[in-house]
């Protein structure tokens, strides 16, 4: 990924972190790329820490899933 692109996704990391806790973690699956997950836990330390700092609560299965699984590159 080019750094223009995780760029462009910190400037909307908050926002994106909030509608997915905010949808009871469906977006997080389905809507919101492993990238943009990875960038959030890259720069947050993980992705409860995220959700957090977007002043949402993390749902904990999200939180099991991205602890469990690896991200694929």
């Amino acid at each position: 990924m080019s750094r223009r692109k995780v760029h462009h996704y910190e400037g909307v990391l908050e926002e994106i972190v909030k509608a997915a806790a905010l949808n009871d973690g469906v977006a997080i699956s389905s809507e919101v790329p492993s990238r943009v997950r990875q960038v959030a836990i890259d720069k947050y330390g993980s992705w409860a820490q995220a959700c957090k700092c977007a002043g949402v609560k993390c749902p904990s299965v999200i939180n099991r899933k991205n602890i469990a699984a690896p991200m694929q590159a």
